[in-house]
């Protein structure tokens, strides 16, 4: 079962990276997740706004972030923060679709 937590350990560096958590979804059977952070949503930088999906795991009673597992640039932050809370509802072939529809840059 997947549900929403807030007992993450958010480092330092997402602040200083100018990164914004988004979504957390933890699996609960697993005691890991996805933690989805939304990096130029401001479109500051000369880079279209990314969904960065960092990979969480349970270490000592907090979920901590073990590494980055993708990335996904959109053409916009309202595309951005759309598909970073509403990622549950797709399926896994809806998601492929989605991505290249809207010819969104993907790097794994």
């Amino acid at each position: 079962m997947m549900s929403n937590v807030r007992q993450v350990e958010i480092p330092e560096w997402f602040e200083v990276d100018g990164l914004v958590n988004l979504n957390i979804i933890i699996n609960d059977q697993q005691l890991n997740g996805v933690l989805l952070a939304g990096d130029n949503l401001e479109q500051a930088h000369p880079y279209n706004p990314i969904v960065r999906i960092y990979l969480i795991n349970l270490q000592q009673e907090k979920y901590e972030i073990v590494r980055e597992v993708g990335a996904i640039a959109f053409k916009s932050k309202q595309e951005a923060t759309d598909f970073a809370l509403n990622i549950t509802s797709y399926s896994l072939i809806d998601l492929f679709l989605d991505i290249h529809n809207k010819q969104i840059d993907v790097t794994i």
